[in-house]
């Protein structure tokens, strides 16, 4: 477990290092308009969204290992594209295959977690790998500030560079440090239900997958509406952004395993609707920040967003876990790939839905998003009855569960 935790950590620098220099690559270094590059930028994610659906079946033929492989490769050749790139079309071309294998990687990834973890460990597991994506993010994003406060245009392309590095690297220590495995393609041993037609007619699966589609999109909110919710009510109090993103960031990497080993045993379908009560009350703390004096508003965005970050701690292992295990051994693939569609789409649909809403009412946006939060949370209760009591009860070899 140690080498797939260096492989994800690995992985995420690359990542955090990428973000914060992205657009300003492709129009200071390769000369590109900043509405070219956008537009090229979420063409080639919006080509890769059916991705996952074909992944699963991949990673069920092959191996979760050898398709996360290929995922790694495929995005260190992309952004060893990106050193090539002058105009939209080449932009298009390395964008689309970095993208092919992000999706790729992220919609493989999980199954080889849960492949190398035991039934009763995955929650852990997937608290690790949750807390080492952020530490990598984090890491990689204070070594790009760091290069970037030189501010020469050969930073630019270093930072691309260590980027395809990171990507090969991590490829270079999956392929060295985790045994390749038999696929097992035969009956399954798991303790999942049979599945008819796999994930896309496994009715409460997919009332899963529709209810964790809200819950992507509450976990993917805060980054992307912070600064523009900051400047909207406080205007030059942009440095509370940082600060509060960097404390969630934070909290993400240094109490996500703590946290999971608090809740060893507990409903898992339990732990997902309190995040969603934790995102709901989040979302009406937001949209009680109109109505307080301006000079009040940053002392409360601190404990608002710890409230958000708890409900991310509770959710991402809790849930990852819950589809893990169902649908039998064989088509855990199928399954995983499945669940990790609704981080696909909610990634589609968040900056529309976040602009147009905030646009029309801020208000109502984070009315909506408590709703919503609300909903999804009591769907998955509601499921409780329709999924597997050993996929429900998370059970570890230190606790019982709790009633």
């Amino acid at each position: 477990m140690r080498a797939l935790i260096a492989v994800v950590v690995i992985d995420m620098v690359g990542s955090g290092l990428y973000l914060p220099v992205s657009l300003l690559y492709f129009t200071k270094v390769a000369g590109i308009s900043l509405a070219t590059t956008g537009l090229c930028l979420s063409a080639a994610q919006l080509l890769t969204l059916p991705l996952p659906l074909l992944v699963g079946r991949l990673v069920d033929r092959f191996g979760s290992r050898a398709v996360v492989l290929c995922g790694l490769l495929l995005q260190a050749s992309g952004f060893a594209g990106f050193l090539l790139v002058s105009e939209a079309v080449a932009l298009f071309v390395a964008a689309g295959l970095a993208a092919v294998g992000q999706r790729t990687y992220w919609s493989s990834i999980f199954t080889l977690i849960a492949d190398l973890a035991s039934s009763a460990d995955r929650d852990h597991a997937y608290a690790k790998s949750s807390a080492a994506q952020n530490a990598g993010v984090g890491v990689g994003a204070l070594l790009a500030a760091a290069l970037l406060a030189v501010g020469d245009e050969s930073v630019f392309r270093l930072v691309i560079v260590l980027d395809a590095a990171t990507f090969a690297l991590s490829a270079l220590v999956l392929w060295l440090r985790i045994p390749r495995r038999t696929h097992d393609s035969g009956p399954s041993s798991s303790a999942g239900r049979a599945s008819v037609g796999g994930p896309l007619r496994d009715r409460p699966f997919l009332v899963l997958v529709a209810a964790n589609t809200v819950f992507a999109l509450c976990s993917g909110l805060l980054g992307l509406s912070l600064p523009v919710y900051v400047d909207h009510l406080l205007g030059k109090a942009s440095w509370a952004v940082g600060v509060l993103l960097a404390l969630n960031t934070a909290a993400l990497a240094l109490c996500q395993t703590v946290v999971v080993k608090r809740l060893a045993g507990r409903r898992r379908t339990r732990v997902m609707f309190v995040a969603g009560l934790g995102w709901a009350g989040w979302g009406v703390l937001m949209a009680t920040m109109f109505a307080i004096p301006v000079e009040w508003v940053v002392v409360a965005l601190f404990p608002v967003t710890i409230l958000y970050t708890v409900a991310e701690l509770l959710h991402a292992p809790a849930s990852n876990a819950l589809a893990s295990e169902l649908g039998p051994e064989r088509e855990r693939g199928r399954y995983m790939s499945t669940f990790q569609f609704s981080f696909a789409l909610s990634g589609v649909v968040a900056p529309a839905f976040f602009t147009q809403l905030f646009s029309w009412q801020p208000v109502a946006l984070w009315l909506i998003v408590c709703v919503a939060a609300l909903a999804a949370g009591l769907a998955v209760v509601a499921l409780e009855s329709r999924l597997p009591a050993e996929a429900v009860g998370a059970r570890s070899a230190e606790s019982t569960p709790v009633g």
